[in-house]
């Protein structure tokens, strides 16, 4: 048994007539064209072309609008809407016609979703800066030994699993707002502490020295983010850590 062809084959008899005779099978005379007549347009239009197809349709002056009844594939109903030759041919590149109430439908599901997901995304925000504050600025707390230094750095700087929801400025601020020799002692600086050390060779960055290394700030510019300006840190020794402070003295003066 053979099977059901998809094209309409009296709408091509139609148009094959009509290339023979030059009969025009669309004209001002026909004043709507059916969804059903659309589809079988949409045929020809992809076996012939444009051009060929242009050839058949007539609405007197230019501009002239024929009115196509659509079904809105989302709702099944039928708009009458008025388009002209032009328009009609773009529209048999592709049928995809939504009336607009379903438009305005999609927009307002859209707007929902968005306002939704921002509440979503503001509570995932607050509860992401929440836990890092507790995790990592509590001068009570400390690292596991079992945790690598490596790894402590890399939970406070970037690649924690949350790590995308912190609120970064809120981070800063509660740090600023801390007592600075609290602050020595919190996850957080002891992690950075001791990358700036590792990425120094563990030797002071004046005299090469090894003994009593300790991380210093250079400027204080962006405390509070000291996970992500580690230039602003420098490692030094005992000796070089008060001939450093002698230095920055004699600039500011």
């Amino acid at each position: 048994m053979a099977e059901e062809s998809a094209i309409d084959f009296k709408g091509w008899d139609k148009y094959l007539e009509a290339r023979t005779t030059k009969k025009i099978f669309i004209s001002k005379e026909l004043k709507r064209l059916t969804d059903e007549e659309l589809y079988n347009l949409k045929n020809l239009y992809y076996a012939y072309g444009a051009n060929e197809v242009s050839k058949c349709i007539n609405l007197g002056e230019t501009g002239t609008p024929i009115i196509l009844e659509i079904v809105c594939p989302q709702c099944t109903g039928v708009e009458n809407v008025k388009k002209s030759k032009t328009k009609l041919i773009e529209h048999l590149r592709d049928l995809k016609y939504v009336c607009q109430d379903c438009v305005d439908r999609e927009k307002e599901k859209k707007e929902q979703e968005r306002i939704e997901s921002s509440k979503n995304n503001k509570k995932n925000k607050e509860s992401a800066t929440n836990r890092y504050i507790e995790s990592y600025l509590d001068h009570k707390k400390s690292w596991k030994e079992s945790c690598k230094q490596k790894d402590r750095f890399n939970e406070v700087a970037r690649n924690n699993y949350y790590i995308y929801w912190v609120d970064w400025e809120a981070v800063k601020n509660c740090i600023q707002l801390m007592n600075y020799q609290d602050f020595l002692k919190t996850p957080y600086w002891k992690a950075i502490a001791a990358q700036t050390k590792y990425k120094a060779g563990f030797c002071c960055q004046l005299c090469n020295g090894k003994e009593g290394l300790a991380t210093h700030h250079r400027t204080y510019e962006n405390h509070g983010a000291e996970h992500a300006h580690l230039e602003d840190l420098i490692v030094l020794c005992e000796n070089c850590h008060s001939k450093f402070h002698d230095k920055l003295k004699e600039k500011q003066e």
